[in-house]
């Protein structure tokens, strides 16, 4: 097997303050897409919006990911399809049958919102879906909302999974401030409730939280729109946060997911400051770092690989557990963005020739990496057969000291009771 080209730190250093959408490896325009990217596609994360239906207007070859995954997670009968032949769109007369369609689907079911959502062909189509949006709207009487699912703009300003959390916000409408509410946007599934930050907020009298993934009703999701404060824990969601803010006049603040303690204690204090307060957080800071040592303690030479495909910074968790005495094989990270930059700056340090590879390089098949004992995330569980695969997705989101610890659980339970990698990809909703 040919060896994967891949970057090292010192080079990416070397590189300085990446520029917007820089790939970690140059030169790959070309994309390989491994079976072990796991997570939340546009069709996935559009359907959290409750009690929604979407209606995907496309050829019949890009609806067999969501017609499957649908299927798995159980939204199928809130999909709809408007299928495009080569006339429809030379002819534009897919125009007209895009409100039949809604037409037909609300006299099918009475959904409280619709989802209008095109793929790709519409980058030469140049559809103007917010018009047509509006027209169905005032027909149906329900909020249309436009949504993207066009994977060549992944890489541009509008990647269509920044693209489609602002669309899923869209439908919210201004109500009365309630200052005992906060939002957390960039969650695909509700935060782990043994994460600290919900006790913290409670003691500063804030006890209602909104998140669109835990949301049960389309007026639960409503409620969101009161909230005193939007926390964006996912860079993603930091478009959606600043349309929230000029929209409806919610502030917001950047709560990202961090491993290090040091770095969570960074994020509360520009919570406390956003909300006029303080945390007293000592003994939650303290276990987190006890238990990052008590793991380095046990796995003193111990390999690891760490992915792309979990929640927070790859290379945010590699520099964590570095600094813990850990030994990290390579990271994986195609796109490198200004807030890597920061951690590139003190991973070169220490650690120069730490390795970080592509995921999607087409080098990366059939690829000869660098040994590890354990693959964090499911694509550098692929990539590596005989490493413990440990599935740290998005499907488990702990947020703020308690998101160290329950990793380091996670690996635990892996080291003693292993899962195959094919069986871990089977229950993470993966379409190949």
């Amino acid at each position: 097997m040919a060896e994967s080209l891949f970057t090292t730190i010192a080079e990416l250093a070397e590189r300085g303050n990446p520029k917007p959408n820089e790939r970690s490896v140059q030169s790959c325009h070309l994309h390989f897409n491994g079976p072990g990217a796991s997570g939340f596609g546009v069709k996935r994360t559009a359907m959290l919006l409750p009690e929604s239906v979407m209606l995907l207007v496309a050829p019949p070859c890009c609806g067999r990911h969501g017609t499957v995954t649908g299927a798995k997670t159980g939204f199928e009968q809130r999909m709809f399809y408007l299928q495009l032949a080569e006339r429809d769109l030379v002819t534009g007369a897919y125009l007209k049958r895009i409100p039949d369609a809604a037409r037909r689907i609300m006299a099918t079911c009475s959904p409280k919102a619709i989802l209008l959502c095109m793929t790709c062909v519409d980058a030469m189509l140049g559809t103007d879906l917010k018009r047509i949006s509006k027209e169905i709207q005032a027909a149906a009487g329900v909020p249309v909302v436009a949504c993207y699912m066009d994977p060549i703009s992944r890489e541009g300003k509008q990647a269509p999974m920044v693209s489609v959390q602002r669309s899923i916000m869209d439908a919210l409408e201004a109500r009365e401030r309630d200052n005992k509410r906060v939002n957390f946007l960039g969650n695909f599934v509700p935060l782990q409730p043994d994460s600290e930050i919900f006790a913290a907020l409670r003691a500063q009298g804030i006890d209602q939280f909104g998140q669109i993934s835990a949301c049960g009703t389309f007026e639960e999701y409503q409620k969101m729109a009161g909230a005193r404060l939007n926390i964006v824990i996912n860079p993603q969601a930091h478009a959606s946060a600043v349309d929230l803010e000029q929209r409806l006049q919610i502030p917001y603040v950047d709560f990202f997911d961090a491993y290090s303690p040091d770095r969570v204690a960074e994020q509360y204090e520009k919570l406390g400051a956003a909300l006029g307060c303080s945390f007293a957080l000592e003994k939650e800071k303290a276990e987190a770092e006890q238990a990052l040592r008590d793991f380095a303690q046990r796995h003193k030479g111990m390999k690891i690989a760490i992915g792309e495909a979990i929640t927070g910074n790859p290379l945010e968790l590699a520099q964590t557990l570095l600094e813990a005495g850990l030994e990290v094989s390579f990271v994986l990270r195609n796109i490198v963005t200004p807030a890597d930059f920061q951690i590139i700056q003190r991973l070169v340090q220490k650690w120069p020739e730490l390795r970080v590879y592509s995921g999607v390089h087409p080098s990366m098949k059939n690829a000869e990496l660098p040994k590890a004992d354990v693959a964090i995330g499911l694509d550098a569980g692929y990539f590596l057969k005989d490493a413990v695969s440990v599935n740290y997705s998005m499907e488990i989101h702990s947020l703020g000291y308690r998101k160290l610890p329950s990793l380091l659980a996670l690996v635990e339970q892996r080291l003693e009771k292993p899962l195959g990698h094919k069986e871990q990809m089977h229950g993470s909703y993966l379409t190949v």
